[in-house]
């Protein structure tokens, strides 16, 4: 009887440091478990991929929107320049197409045809839908439009949404020509081999979105566009507002000052009025293309210079005799829409400087002209109707002839 005690207790240990290591390797296994969730949704196990990492970088933890007040809280103390902004393409820089909306420009009287690949491009709506169709043969697939980026001023391009992922669609409409064509960067021979248009991930899918939003919130897996502050707002360039505005408030006068005066409420702000060229150039690169970090290379290649004026300036020698004074915002209104700035106003912009005795007068004895002899449109892509005035300022861009009745004067 003793034995068969001494052997149920002898068990009985055993089973207990049985069940003590079993519970060590399932904690141990729950936590192994819990570190490769949180690594894969930290993006580590994703594989390299140039747009996702763009697109990380737009992406802020929700919740981050409260810090923004948005652009009407702006207006008060700022009449002028939101008015200004209300018209500029910035303010409609991303639409999302309401549900049941039938886009005017989604007519079937066009086609857009990829002989390279065999592929018919057509639109269609209908069923409170705005669709894309690629027929290849016999067969057809379509995918729904979702989300327009672009003002509308050059294009419309469109995104398709199923659940957290995103597709390109392979063609944009282009309101000026009102004519459908390839997406820039999505022509016959680039892009993906899908029919339909590349399919983004979410945090590829933030590369668009965050240079078309004051702020994107979500994860690399999931965007929250219903909390974040899409089109591109005051708080897009002065950083969030909120701060600014309690500051104001706190201290506010009649004419809108603090107590002691606007400078405690400009430090208020994250990205206060920049004064120094380069800085500026950095401010707009963020959307509109850094300028490459010698300020003379060129990793674009030069037909599409003249899409990215940043990078195109940078090569100009307005620029570099400039010792950091030239900037975006030396020409441009950052508030106000460059299509209601005559040619007139950029010209005089060139004469401050081209007119003895502060600078070097052009050399052919012209007041006028300038933008359309050293800044010429061209086109971005072949058969794409997009064309954009090159910033890279040149004496003679194109080996124009000397004389003065070649040159080509404002229609």
């Amino acid at each position: 009887m003793k034995h068969l005690l001494e052997e149920f207790n002898i068990t009985k240990q055993r089973l207990k440091q049985l069940l003590l290591r079993n519970k060590l390797v399932a904690s141990t296994i729950t936590l192994l478990t819990l570190l490769l969730v949180a690594l894969y949704w930290s993006g580590v196990f994703d594989a390299p991929d140039p747009q996702g990492q763009v697109g990380a970088g737009w992406i802020k933890p929700v919740g981050s929107e409260v810090a923004y007040v948005g652009n009407a809280t702006c207006q008060p103390c700022h009449p002028h320049e939101f008015q200004l902004y209300n018209a500029s393409p910035h303010s409609r820089t991303v639409q999302m197409i309401p549900v049941g909306q039938e886009r005017p420009e989604f007519v079937a009287a066009q086609t857009v045809r990829d002989d390279r690949n065999g592929i018919l491009y057509s639109v269609r709506k209908g069923a409170g839908q705005n669709q894309i169709v690629a027929t290849t043969g016999a067969t057809s697939e379509t995918d729904t439009a979702r989300w327009i980026f672009g003002s509308g001023n050059h294009a419309w391009t469109y995104l398709s949404q199923h659940g957290p992922q995103f597709r390109q669609l392979k063609i944009t409409y282009y309101p000026p020509s009102r004519t459908w064509n390839f997406t820039p960067g999505s022509g016959p021979g680039e892009g993906t081999a899908e029919a339909l248009g590349d399919a983004y991930t979410p945090v590829q899918a933030a590369a668009c979105f965050g240079c078309h939003s004051t702020v994107l919130t979500g994860t690399r897996k999931s965007l929250d566009l219903e909390h974040s502050r899409l089109n591109v707002g005051c708080e897009s360039c002065h950083g969030p507002g909120r701060s600014h505005v309690e500051s104001v408030q706190g201290g506010a006068t009649a004419n809108g000052t603090t107590a002691n005066g606007s400078q405690a409420a400009e430090a208020a702000l994250v990205t206060p009025p920049l004064h120094n060229g380069p800085q500026i150039m950095q401010l707009c690169g963020l959307c509109h293309r850094m300028p490459v970090a010698s300020g003379h290379e060129n990793a674009l290649g030069e037909t599409l210079l003249a899409r990215f004026p940043g990078v195109a300036l940078v090569r100009s020698r307005c620029f570099t005799a400039s010792a950091g004074k030239l900037s975006c915002i030396t020409c441009h209104n950052p508030h106000e829409s460059t299509k209601e700035q005559q040619l007139s106003s950029f010209e005089a912009k060139c004469l401050s400087c081209h007119t003895a005795p502060h600078g070097k007068p052009c050399a052919r004895g012209e007041t006028t002209n300038c933008i359309t002899c050293h800044m010429p449109e061209e086109a971005i892509a072949r058969k794409i109707p997009l064309r954009f005035h090159n910033h890279w300022i040149r004496k003679n861009p194109f080996g124009m002839s000397q004389n003065p009745a070649d040159i080509p004067h404002n229609s």
